[in-house]
C-alpha cells in the first residue's frame, strides 16, 4: 500500500472567504488514496473548519498572539513534526512566515506559498523585505494570476524561476446542482421584498472590500430604481459602521446584511447581478463562483486585476467611483445582451478555472519539488 503523502495546510482562519473556499474545494477533489490533508489554523477556526473535518482533515487552533509571536513558530515546528508532515503548504503572507520558519526549524525541506492577493504586501516595505528574505527559505511561491506573479517578480524582487502561476479554480459542477427555481424558494424565506431585483455582494466586511463605495452608488442607483434590493452576505469588523452608514443614506429599508452563509452555492442563482467592488484583489474565488451559477458579474476595475471579467463579454466593468458604479449596475440588470455574456463567462470557468486543473498543477508541483529534495514515495 502506498503511503501517502502528508500536506500541511497553513492558514490564519476557516472563516468564510476566497482562500478558506479554495482551501475546502481542493481537499474535497483531491486524490485521497494519495494525499493526507493536515490543516492548521494560525489564529481561530470559523463556519468552514467542520466541513474540512467531515473531510476527515486532522485540525488545530492554534490562537495567535498579538505581534511577533515566536512562541508559535515552535509549536508549529512541533506539530509538523509529529504530524509526519511532508509538504508545507501556506496561503499569504503571515502564514507564510511562520510556516516556513517552523518547516525549517522542523526540518521540512518542502514548503509551498500561494499568494492570493498583495494587500498585505503593497505598501509595507517591511513586508515586502520580509517576503524576499523568506522566499530563499521556500521551494516554490504560487502566484494565482500573471498580475501577481509580475509583482512578485518586478517590485519584489523573487526570482523567477521559484515563482509560478496556478490559478484558482471552482467546482464547476456544484453550481448546477440547484435550479433558479430552488433558489428563489431559498429566498422567499429571508421575507425579503417580492419582485425585487437582487443585487448581492459577498465579501467579508473589512476595508480593503469597499464596501462603503457600494452602498453609495447603491443609493445613487435607487433614484431611477427603487425597486432594486441590496444583499451584504459576509461579515467582519465593519458590519455596525456599514449598517450606519444605510441609515444616514437613507436606503437601509433596500438593504439586508445576512452575515456569513454556507449556502452561498444555492443563493447565487436568485442573483441578478454580483458585484465586487475591492480596493484590490488577486483571482477572486467569488466572481468564479459566479460564472459557474450563471449570475450578471459587475466589478470594478480595481477589484479586477486579474482581468477575469472582461466588459461586455463576460460581464461588466465599472470605473472605481460611485456613479459609474450605479450606471454598470443598472445596464447589467437592464441589458438584454447579459445573457450572452453569462454564458460566455460560465464557458471560459469550465474551460480555464476547473478545481480539477488547480488540482493536478498543484499535486504536479509537489512531486516536482518532492522528486528534487530526493524524497520519493513508493508502494
Amino acid at each position: 500500500m502506498m503511503k501517502k503523502i502528508r500536506v500541511a495546510q497553513v492558514t490564519l482562519s476557516m472563516g468564510q472567504g476566497g482562500i478558506e473556499n479554495l482551501l475546502v474545494a481542493l481537499v474535497k477533489n483531491q486524490n485521497a488514496d494519495c494525499y493526507r490533508t493536515f490543516l492548521y489554523c494560525l489564529d481561530t477556526g470559523g463556519e468552514l473548519l467542520s466541513i474540512m473535518e467531515s473531510f476527515g482533515v486532522q485540525t488545530k487552533i492554534l490562537g495567535r498572539r498579538p505581534g511577533l509571536d515566536v512562541r508559535l513558530i515552535f509549536r508549529l515546528a512541533r506539530l509538523f513534526r509529529a504530524d509526519g508532515i511532508d509538504i508545507v503548504h501556506t496561503h499569504n503572507e503571515a502564514a507564510h512566515f511562520y510556516g516556513v520558519l517552523a518547516a525549517r526549524l522542523a526540518q521540512k525541506p518542502v514548503v509551498v506559498n500561494t499568494e492570493h492577493s498583495r494587500h498585505y504586501v503593497d505598501g509595507h516595505w517591511r513586508r515586502r523585505f520580509e517576503k524576499r528574505f523568506i522566499s530563499w527559505l521556500t521551494q516554490m511561491n504560487v502566484a494565482v494570476s500573471e498580475e501577481l506573479r509580475s509583482a512578485s517578480i518586478d517590485q519584489d524582487g523573487l526570482p523567477s524561476k521559484k515563482v509560478r502561476v496556478i490559478s484558482n479554480g471552482v467546482d464547476y459542477k456544484q453550481y448546477h446542482t440547484t435550479s433558479r427555481e430552488d433558489a428563489s424558494q431559498l429566498i422567499e424565506t429571508l421575507s425579503l421584498p417580492k419582485h425585487s431585483k437582487l443585487i448581492a455582494i459577498v465579501a467579508r466586511l473589512t476595508p480593503i472590500k469597499n464596501h462603503v463605495l457600494l452602498l453609495n452608488a447603491f443609493a445613487i442607483l435607487l433614484n431611477k430604481h427603487p425597486d432594486f434590493h441590496l444583499l451584504v452576505i459576509g461579515d467582519g469588523e465593519l458590519r455596525s459602521s456599514l449598517e450606519e452608514l444605510t441609515c444616514q443614506l437613507e436606503i437601509k429599508v433596500n438593504v439586508t446584511f445576512l452575515g456569513n452563509r454556507l449556502d452561498v452555492p444555492m443563493l447565487l442563482k436568485a442573483f441578478d447581478a454580483l458585484v465586487l467592488c475591492s480596493k484590490r484583489e488577486g483571482l477572486p474565488m467569488v466572481l468564479l463562483e459566479g460564472m459557474a451559477a450563471g449570475v450578471p458579474l459587475v466589478v470594478t476595475k480595481s477589484a479586477n486585476g486579474s482581468l477575469i471579467v472582461e466588459h461586455r463579454n463576460t460581464g461588466f466593468v465599472s470605473e472605481n467611483n460611485a456613479h459609474s458604479l450605479a450606471d454598470t449596475l443598472i445596464n447589467a440588470l437592464t441589458n438584454e445582451e447579459s445573457k450572452h455574456f453569462i454564458k460566455n463567462a460560465k464557458a471560459m470557468v469550465s474551460k480555464n478555472y476547473s478545481i480539477q486543473k488547480t488540482i493536478t498543477l498543484y499535486e504536479n508541483l509537489y512531486q516536482e519539488i518532492l522528486s528534487k529534495a530526493g524524497i520519493t514515495f513508493q508502494g
